[in-house]
């Protein structure tokens, strides 16, 4: 992951992208590696970041708090926006 930050900021994008980053995280390192990609984002606020993941969600929110706490600021209304999917219906059919 620290690879990919260093990379980014000599990458000259409006936004950038991270699927799936904390696949194979334990609970620990996720909320670390979360709490580090907001903070990443918040210093580099001239860029969008989109983070995806197929775990809870909620985790995010918890590190967005550790972040403010961390900062000492509050964290503006629209730093972070998480949509979650729904899950997809039983009686999809697969083609």
């Amino acid at each position: 992951m620290s690879f990919l930050l260093a990379l980014g900021q000599f990458t000259e994008t409006p936004f950038r992208c991270m699927d799936e980053y904390d696949v194979y995280m334990d609970e620990v390192t996720r909320l670390v590696a979360t709490e580090t990609l907001l903070e990443f984002a918040y210093e580099q606020h001239e860029h969008q970041y989109v983070f995806l993941t197929p775990l809870n969600i909620q985790a995010v929110e918890t590190a967005k708090s550790h972040l403010g706490e961390k900062l000492g600021v509050a964290m503006p209304p629209g730093f972070v926006k998480m949509v979650q999917m729904r899950p997809p219906r039983a009686n999809a059919t697969r083609l």
